[in-house]
């Protein structure tokens, strides 16, 4: 598996942090945003300290995680829907 570029890791950091503002825009959100925060940890956390987390996440963590999630031998795959002639084997998934 090859690490993801800091180009990647940076676009996806902007996107999640593009969300996250604009998720918050309406008091509903913001206030279960809150709660979340609440039973989960106990405490609120600010914009600026969850945006200073996200910004340390490295290609290496990325790597790190996928390697402790992403086991190829424990994939799974369903299709629904006529599949005609598609015949897939475990070699087609194999990463």
């Amino acid at each position: 598996m090859s690490p993801v570029t800091d180009e990647e890791l940076g676009r996806a950091k902007n996107q999640i942090k593009g969300n996250m503002v604009l998720g918050l825009e309406t008091s509903g959100s913001r206030m279960s945003s809150l709660a979340r925060q609440q039973m989960y940890w106990g405490r609120f956390f600010s914009l600026d300290e969850i945006t200073a987390e996200i910004d340390r996440v490295t290609p290496a963590d990325i790597q790190s995680l996928a390697t402790n999630l992403l086991h190829p031998d424990l994939l799974a795959l369903t299709l629904l829907g006529n599949l005609g002639p598609l015949k897939l084997t475990r070699t087609h998934l194999a990463c």
